[in-house]
């Protein structure tokens, strides 16, 4: 499962997380 720039996503979303997710992506790495 990937976000919308193709970053592995590694938990699980729920509705309303994935903007979250497109700006924590980065700081995971």
């Amino acid at each position: 499962m990937t976000d919308t720039l193709g970053n592995l996503v590694r938990f699980t979303l729920i509705p309303g997380q994935h903007y979250d997710t497109v700006g924590v992506a980065p700081l995971l790495e």
